[in-house]
């Protein structure tokens, strides 16, 4: 679908929650393009035209998710309902859903800040209890945990350290991979910081996995600071104290779900020098 089709499309969801007060913002584009959309009642929404190859009972039950979350007080965006009341609606085979629009911003790149990550940890906690105490039972969610890495045969030969440390990491997945399991985000970006505390957004994307994953990326913009244990120290201290599991935010968890995404960089990308140095400092957090 290009451009134009695209924000066609958009135009056409927007009016199925609601009549639309001005242009439609485009906010990001790829597969699931998002738009800022003002509409004439007073809200003001994110419309998402989701990826045409996403499974839709797993956008519907994230809409679920996300609604029972948002009833219960966790700081996410409520979904909004179609005019006929469905929580999505089909526009020329793609599926729309639409938020609220919270004020908030990502939150700001340069160091990490030990007082904001304590307030992260607090509010990831408060996600994975309000999830466990009101999530539908029936839930259909995509398994978010991340595979157990492979060491490729050319790696092994064209660089023997990298898959000397995808090795271990394997060793540390196969350790893991019977760990508890619940609902989790795991997206670096998935804070918001407003004028009024912090916002969890994307939840209707929620998936199941290690709760330790929504801590790993929490860290993971803050990955080569030299005082990343004293951020990490401060994202656990506020997740027990907002009543996490200790056993969910231990630091050998976090740092394996580091290097596992560290090393999926690897695979996707061209390691250079930089890389490099990135997965040996997560695999030696692990050890």
């Amino acid at each position: 679908m290009d451009d134009r089709s695209t924000c066609t499309a958009a135009r056409a969801a927007a009016r199925a929650f609601g009549t639309p007060a001005g242009p439609l913002r485009p906010v990001r584009a790829g597969p699931s393009p998002l738009f800022d959309v003002p509409l004439a009642d007073g809200r003001r929404v994110a419309l998402r035209l989701h990826d045409p190859d996403s499974d839709r009972r797993a956008i519907d039950d994230g809409l679920r998710l996300t609604e029972a979350l948002a009833d219960a007080g966790l700081a996410t965006p409520w979904p909004q309902r179609t005019l006929d009341g469905a929580r999505a609606a089909s526009i020329d085979g793609r599926v729309a859903s639409a938020m609220q629009w919270v004020p908030a911003a990502a939150l700001p790149a340069g160091p990490g800040d030990p007082a904001r990550l304590h307030a992260i940890g607090a509010l990831l906690a408060d996600f994975h209890l309000t999830a466990d105490a009101v999530a539908p039972a029936d839930l259909h969610l995509p398994d978010r945990r991340p595979p157990a890495p492979a060491v490729p045969d050319t790696a092994a030969a064209d660089d023997p350290a990298l898959a000397a440390t995808t090795r271990a990491a394997r060793a540390a997945w196969v350790a893991q991979a019977d760990a508890p399991i619940g609902i989790l985000r795991d997206d670096p970006g998935g804070v918001l910081a407003g004028a009024d505390g912090l916002w969890l957004i994307g939840l209707e994307r929620a998936g199941t996995g290690w709760r330790a994953q929504d801590l790993a990326a929490a860290l993971w913009p803050h990955a080569d600071a030299p005082d990343l244990p004293a951020l990490r120290d401060a994202l656990v201290a506020g997740y027990v104290a907002g009543g996490g599991a200790a056993s969910d935010s231990g630091h050998d968890r976090i740092a394996l779900c580091l290097l596992l995404r560290a090393l999926a960089t690897a695979v996707t990308g061209q390691p250079d020098a930089a890389l490099r140095a990135r997965v040996a400092a997560m695999a030696a957090a692990l050890c």
